[in-house]
């Protein structure tokens, strides 16, 4: 195997030359290493895109190199029927079924989560009613409410997309305010003013869906979570995070901490009725259903996620390749999988291949702006040992620069990345890739 001499030819050469990438291809998820095309260019599937389409896109390397694909141990977990998932709820975690619990009651809210999660919150919310109706709840009695936090609201294609049309045309859909319409529930035990949206506090039944996956301070997220910050006030939900968060041990995999057990306290304030958690696999499917107590439920549903999202660490690699669906909005989280599987003085491709872009509106950094406008990160690399990082995304905007130094380097070309990777790295390239990296994490103890 002889080594590339990507500098031997100019970048516009390199790039006419690579009229082989970023074709579409069929996804397999039972690969364990990358396959090579007709060239024998070594090759991986990945998806990208979610919530715009699913996009399955061809990655090629260069002959010679290595290709790693560390899949979870759960990424093809089978996905669970309709049946299997009635059944889950009419087995509920420490709680009665939900059509006991709604059995004569009024007024109903059904929370769910936003864009940035990639939770098919439609598989499961028809369900739901159905668990009303069987307790003789009227349409008109049942509404959805977005449990967002501070992120953005959602405009009516998104709640379509989240909860299907059928939902959206029969069912009253609300967004979150995280500034106005509040509730005050009181003090937490941690010192949090705990404030809920007034609409959410006002049900008879509080009823929550949410997806568990891994978490860097919450553990895993999910459960309570679709409370504090979901559908708390603006200073409820920066308090667990300036407040409670550096006071307490947090990281992926720690579910135990003081973050999680206020918002579980602040769960408990609200009066939530039942919680409904699900886990994915690695193309979104829906491989678990806990519902039942706030705790409990979603300390079952944990326990799955880890095991699916178990990803045990191959060798150092040249190039670790970061793919950041299926939660593409918030890519820059995934960075830490470069941090642990990385070789001083290599490179790191974070793949951010989103149309909605990074966190375009969060209220969350409302007080933390200059004003007029955003600077990006002074200078530096994200990852201390690598010698470049590449973010590939070809829905790029300027706003998306603001969270990296300008060494940090974008484009919205694989034939490019491709280019930079071979001008610092020779024939006998290794190269990790995370194809579910939000979903995925080392081997490490779940701690409930």
């Amino acid at each position: 195997m002889s080594d590339v001499q990507p500098r031997e030819i100019t970048r516009r050469e390199f790039l006419a030359a690579s009229a082989t990438t970023l074709l579409t291809g069929a996804f397999n998820p039972m690969a364990v290493k990358g396959s090579v095309d007709s060239d024998d260019h070594p090759q991986t599937t990945i998806r990208t895109a979610e919530w715009f389409g699913d996009d399955e896109i061809v990655l090629d390397f260069p002959l010679g190199w290595q290709i790693d694909v560390r899949w979870m141990d759960g990424q093809s977990a089978p996905e669970l029927s309709d049946d299997q998932m009635r059944q889950a709820l009419h087995s509920t975690i420490d709680t009665p079924r939900i059509a006991e619990i709604a059995d004569g009651a009024g007024r109903v809210v059904i929370t769910f989560d936003d864009m940035s999660r990639p939770t098919p919150t439609y598989r499961v919310a028809p369900l739901v009613i159905e668990e009303l109706h069987t307790a003789g709840v009227k349409d008109e009695d049942i509404v959805f409410q977005a449990a967002y936090g501070t992120h953005p609201p959602l405009y009516q294609q998104q709640m379509v997309q989240k909860l299907g049309g059928d939902i959206v045309k029969k069912y009253q859909v609300w967004n979150h305010d995280c500034f106005h319409g509040l509730t005050a529930l009181g003090t937490s035990s941690r010192g949090n003013d705990v404030r809920l949206n007034s609409r959410f506090m006002s049900a008879d039944v509080k009823i929550c869906i949410s997806c568990v996956k891994p978490h860097y301070i919450a553990g895993y997220g999910g459960g309570a979570k679709s409370i504090v910050p979901g559908v708390a006030w603006i200073k409820t939900a920066g308090y667990i995070h300036h407040e409670v968060s550096p006071n307490s041990e947090t990281g992926y995999g720690i579910v135990n901490s003081d973050v999680r057990l206020d918002m579980e306290e602040a769960a408990r304030m609200a009066g939530l009725d039942v919680s409904v958690n699900i886990t994915m696999n690695g193309t979104r499917q829906i491989t678990g259903l806990f519902a039942g107590d706030v705790v409990s439920a979603h300390r079952s549903a944990a326990k799955l996620a880890h095991s699916i999202g178990n990803t045990p660490s191959g060798p150092l690699a040249d190039v670790v390749v970061i793919n950041s669906y299926p939660q593409g909005m918030q890519a820059t989280k995934e960075l830490r999988h470069a941090k642990t599987g990385l070789k001083d003085g290599g490179s790191v491709v974070l793949i951010q291949d989103t149309p909605t872009g990074q966190s375009k509106m969060h209220f969350g950094a409302w007080f933390a702006t200059d004003g007029w406008n955003q600077p990006r990160q002074p200078s530096g690399l994200p990852v201390a040992q690598a010698s470049q990082v590449i973010v590939f995304n070809r829905y790029h905007s300027k706003w998306d620069e603001r969270e990296f130094s300008p060494d940090v380097h974008f484009t919205t070309q694989w034939e490019e990345v491709v280019y930079l990777l071979s001008a610092s790295h020779g024939g006998n390239t290794l190269v990790t890739v995370y194809p579910t990296a939000p979903f995925q994490h080392e081997s490490l103890e779940l701690r409930l």
